[in-house]
């Protein structure tokens, strides 16, 4: 599903089986349109360079070691070395390429612009303690730079310096949480997350119909826009 933060309205929609992963370039791109896409997709290279080489923009966040950071001569990228040499509380980018990672659909490596906003401390403890919480809970260890890395937010766009600066991007990434209240409601209020039926075509009748109403409400409430929280 496709959704516009600027109109508060869903824009697409494509129904799929278990055996379609999700894609940023399942419906068409324009050139005045920016993609945003969480960490689900920021450690799938296929994903954002289907994007990079396409007409819209994107801005995708991204893990400290989800990708195969390379410099611009094709070297590792050290991205510890990189949110070490930052200023204390300050944001900071630069250029690197994107491997492949041994997976042929990503193609060869391409350029991209990354951004590390920094956390303010009180946020960065919070960050913390998430992530420490959420893998005791999973039986697993976290690693130093794991948790020296959650005191940043990163982020990959293919938007340009002259045209974006940092904390321009770090605006439009906040937009998202606009994506995720939008998910929110169809869950609450139209219990898409509880499928009625399991006959395939009858699940599939099922879900378009609650689809269509959530869009007619999309179109009888055109909310008004509203900053996004810091």
């Amino acid at each position: 599903m496709g959704y516009d933060p600027h109109t508060c309205q869903f824009t697409d929609f494509e129904l799929t089986d278990s055996r379609d992963a999700e894609r940023l370039d399942r419906f068409a791109q324009t050139a005045d349109e920016i993609r945003i896409a969480d960490r689900g997709f920021g450690s799938r290279p296929e994903c954002i360079r289907s994007l990079a080489f396409g007409e819209a923009d994107y801005i995708v966040r991204v893990y400290w070691r989800g990708l195969r950071w390379l410099t611009a001569e094709g070297m590792r990228f050290d991205m510890m070395d990189f949110l070490r040499g930052l200023d204390c509380g300050k944001n900071g980018e630069t250029t690197v390429m994107i491997g492949n990672s041994g997976n042929k659909k990503a193609g060869a490596p391409f350029p991209a612009r990354l951004i590390a906003v920094s956390l303010p401390p009180e946020k960065a403890l919070i960050s913390k303690t998430r992530l420490l919480s959420e893998n005791r809970r999973k039986g697993r260890v976290v690693q130093a730079e794991t948790l020296e890395a959650a005191g940043h937010v990163l982020l990959l766009t293919s938007l340009s310096e002259d045209e974006y600066s940092a904390e321009q991007v770090a605006d439009c990434y906040r937009l998202r949480w606009q994506i995720e209240l939008a998910f929110k409601r169809l869950k609450s209020l139209l219990h898409l997350d509880a499928l009625r039926a399991k006959e395939p075509e009858l699940a599939k009748a099922w879900i378009f119909a609650n689809l269509l109403a959530a869009f007619l409400i999309d179109d009888i409430i055109q909310p008004s826009l509203d900053f996004p929280p810091r």
